[in-house]
């Protein structure tokens, strides 16, 4: 993946925007790491990952708070794929 962000044409900053869709607002966190994604939402508890490793962080007002490292391996980078639902064929 460093390869293919080194190569691109494009910027990638390492910004997660979580949409509010009750409240219509938008929580932002930065990264900086360019290799991250949101992987769950649990109430306020959001798990996301960047790179290698696996965050937990508290949404309070729209900001991520306390951001706790969960674990840290070259498997993460694959774990979005724990959180894809059952595929299912169209009828």
């Amino acid at each position: 993946m460093a390869r293919r962000f080194d190569q691109a044409d494009r910027l990638f900053p390492g910004k997660l925007f979580i949409y509010d869709t009750r409240t219509d607002k938008v929580a932002l966190h930065y990264t900086g790491q360019a290799d991250s994604e949101v992987l769950l939402i649990d109430g306020t508890t959001v798990y996301y990952r960047a790179a290698d490793k696996l965050y937990r962080a508290e949404l309070v007002e729209g900001r991520f708070r306390q951001p706790t490292l969960l674990a840290q391996d070259n498997w993460i980078r694959d774990a979005h794929w724990a959180f894809l639902g059952e595929e299912t064929e169209p009828k």
